[in-house]
């Protein structure tokens, strides 16, 4: 196999997250694939998930109202005492 066909296999296999190279230290396969998103596109986490082997599900097993903590009501710029939805999956 030539030097240009196995940089090309390995930049492939960098581009989609299988492995990662470490200037002075080597190439190393990772765990897998790393999420890689374009901010413009809108695609579903959980199909995502389910392409690279993991079950994803999509029942709701518990959702309720619950008064936010300090940290929470912050995050999410709401006033004192507000009220926030928890979702289980």
């Amino acid at each position: 196999m030539s030097r240009i066909t196995l940089r090309e296999a390995v930049r492939s296999l960098m581009e989609d997250g299988y492995v990662v190279r470490r200037q002075g230290a080597g190439t190393f396969v990772t765990r897998g694939p790393t999420l890689r998103n374009s901010l413009d596109t809108n695609f579903s986490y959980t199909e995502y998930l389910e392409s690279i082997g993991v079950h994803a599900s999509k029942e709701v097993l518990d959702a309720r109202r619950v008064p936010g903590d300090d940290a929470v009501l912050a995050d999410l710029n709401l006033e004192p005492g507000a009220e926030v939805v928890i979702v289980r999956r």
